[in-house]
């Protein structure tokens, strides 16, 4: 969970847990943990295989998602624990202590099986569907998937733990349980590990979460947990691993641009309800499951091989795939110090790095995508950063270099398009 802005109305109670909770920002301190993974899976895999694990503009892609929902996590998750905290504070009918096993135990498992069930509406409600998309349509598998997150999740899945706070959770407890569920789901997305014995009847492994990131038919809409996958045996949605899937979505997002990625479905669902010939079947489009087409009729799923499978392919060029990996440290670094800054500075400081990191992703998927838009905002977001250095009264020395980068960045932008390699 992210840190949060300040809410002035607030009371100190409040107030003080919201903090306590920034203290525990578990996904916070994973960040090096995360960078370090994959730049070792990287590695890996250029030695020993699957050599073709990983593409750059795929994993920028994965990664800019990854980092918006952060950033956008710091405006809109305080809310969330708001809510949550009142709850917990004014009609909960019990109080489970903290310090007892019990407690952590049942909130661990509490937490693993809500996700579960929300997981199973994001794929099958074409509202919450629209939400949960963004982690499914790279056409890769690997570390850096594990990053790429809807930046509007928190609106669907936060509500669905709210009657936790009733059963006395507290809200200290619900934080480091939802955060160490986020957090064993990030190594399970890799093609490294193979099958893990024992544990692939009873733990989400590398293997079993394969299947659900795939776009095959007969591995559609399976294996949903968390942690256990003993609720997808339960529930009858468990299907193992045989031949390895081919990832992504039915429907290709075919863009790098992470913008597009979190908005398409939106769109293309405000597009169906338009186009529906009642109010009825308009209502009925945000609802329905994602297979639905006006009219009553299913999308057909069709079959899929590996070795047939087209990935989307915009052409970058090495040159351009070796600046937009560069420059991609600075909105790494802004979200990082956006979330270890938390509450201890202003709202306008907040919305100033946000600002930065945003304009970042945007000109980093232009730039992947050769659009033409992208080397006006690279030269724009350049220009800012400079300007805002000196804004923010940075010394001479930090705004010589920083103008130095901008310059030579500026010219290496300018610089015409090459052949993809």
């Amino acid at each position: 969970m992210s840190g949060g802005v300040a809410f002035t109305q607030a009371d100190n109670a409040v107030h003080a847990t919201m903090i306590a909770m920034e203290d525990v920002d578990l996904i916070a301190l994973a960040i090096p943990f995360f960078l370090i993974s994959i730049f070792v899976e990287v590695v890996w895999t250029r030695l020993f295989g699957p050599r073709d694990a990983y593409r750059v503009g795929d994993a920028i892609a994965n990664l800019s998602a990854g980092i918006g929902d952060e950033v956008t996590g710091v405006f809109i998750s305080a809310a969330s624990l708001v809510a949550y905290i009142g709850l917990y504070d004014h009609f909960r009918v019990a109080t489970l202590d903290e310090s007892h096993w019990a407690t952590w135990a049942f909130a661990l498992l509490a937490v693993d099986f809500i996700y579960f069930l929300w997981h199973w509406a994001s794929h099958r409600i074409h509202l919450i569907w629209a939400t949960h998309v963004v982690h499914h349509q790279s056409e890769e598998y690997n570390l850096s998937v594990a990053l790429r997150q809807s930046w509007t999740d928190t609106f669907t899945s936060w509500p669905l733990y709210l009657p936790l706070a009733l059963l006395g959770v507290s809200p200290f407890v619900l934080v480091v349980c939802r955060s160490v569920n986020t957090l064993y789901q990030f190594w399970v997305h890799t093609r490294v590990i193979g099958r893990l014995g024992p544990l692939e009847w009873f733990m989400v492994t590398p293997s079993n979460h394969r299947v659900h990131h795939a776009r095959n038919p007969k591995y559609i809409d399976r294996n949903y947990g968390g942690i256990l996958c003993l609720w997808d045996r339960i529930f009858g949605t468990f299907a193992a691993e045989e031949e390895e899937p081919v990832y992504g979505t039915v429907s290709e997002l075919k863009s790098f641009n992470p913008f597009l990625a979190q908005t398409q479905l939106f769109a293309k669902l405000a597009r169906m309800s338009r186009q529906a010939p009642t109010w009825r079947e308009a209502a009925w489009v945000w609802v329905s499951p994602p297979e639905y087409q006006i009219g009553g009729g299913t999308a057909d799923i069709p079959e899929i091989a590996r070795d047939t499978q087209v990935k989307y392919d915009p052409g970058t060029d090495v040159p351009t795939l070796v600046y937009t990996s560069l420059h991609f440290v600075l909105p790494i670094a802004t979200v990082t110090t956006m979330l270890f800054l938390g509450e201890s500075v202003g709202l306008e400081v907040q919305l100033g790095l946000a600002l930065v990191a945003w304009t970042s992703l945007l000109a980093a998927g232009g730039l992947l995508e050769g659009r033409a838009w992208a080397r006006p905002l690279e030269w724009v977001r350049l220009a800012g950063i400079v300007a805002g250095l000196g804004i923010a009264g940075a010394s001479m020395p930090v705004l010589a270099a920083a103008g130095s980068i901008a310059v030579v960045s500026a010219v290496w932008v300018a610089r015409p398009r090459t052949a993809s390699a």
